[in-house]
């Protein structure tokens, strides 16, 4: 039974998420956006948005804008003020609620002790992601770790174009090139929760169902 219940409930979930992309998509289109490596790095501010008013959405850049590459210090703003920001309280307490009602991976167990214990893991992790793909690994790689829209096309085309962002992305210089930043982060974070996920949860199948996890946002980004 268990066995049953865990892949229905991430279908379930995988079915909502392209559900909402495709209704956001249908109404989007605009040129899209690269960095101008004409400007000086640093040049302009980050801008800050929030999703529903609530969650932060620094990394994304809208259609059409026209935006000097990040310095290292942006970087490194970017993927504090995305993880440092209140809301991250809210979803990972409702990531881990998630987890403990299905009794899913990490398998701390039942209880107000396993679910804080649930809760500390789930804000490690995005803590640890945030900082591999967003600040460290882009600045030794000089890649843009934002997130630059399509905008533009069928919906079909731009889901294809954001779930390939997961393995190609921009330079600082503006050329496309291997997403070493987000593949290198996700198997970094992949080492690193093995230090503090449950023995039974560090198998190659939950490495690799985490990194699915991780990996999904840029779906969501395209279409906001």
């Amino acid at each position: 039974m268990k066995n049953f219940i865990i892949p229905t409930i991430d279908k379930i979930k995988l079915l909502l998420l392209l559900c909402v992309c495709l209704f956001l998509c249908s109404w989007q289109s605009a040129a899209q956006a690269a960095p101008d490596p004409s400007l000086p790095p640093g040049s302009q501010p980050l801008v800050k948005r929030r999703l529903l008013h609530l969650f932060p959405d620094f990394e994304s850049v809208q259609p059409g804008a026209h935006v000097a590459p990040l310095s290292t210090r942006q970087k490194f703003q970017l993927f504090a003020g995305e993880t440092f920001d209140p809301s991250l309280v809210l979803i990972a307490a409702g990531v881990a609620g998630i987890q403990q009602g299905g009794n899913l991976a990490p398998h701390y167990g039942q209880g107000s002790g396993p679910y804080a214990q649930r809760f500390g893991a789930t804000t490690a992790s995005f803590a640890f992601a945030g900082f591999y793909s967003q600040a460290l690994l882009p600045t030794l790689f000089r890649q843009d770790p934002r997130y630059f829209r399509k905008g533009s096309g069928s919906v079909r085309s731009r889901l294809w174009y954001a779930i390939t962002r997961t393995v190609v992305t921009r330079q600082d210089s503006g050329s496309w090139n291997f997403n070493y930043s987000h593949v290198g982060g996700l198997s970094a974070l992949t080492a690193t929760t093995n230090l503090y996920y449950p023995p039974v949860n560090r198998t190659a199948t939950d490495n690799a169902e985490a990194i699915r996890y991780f990996g999904r946002s840029s779906s969501i980004a395209e279409c906001r």
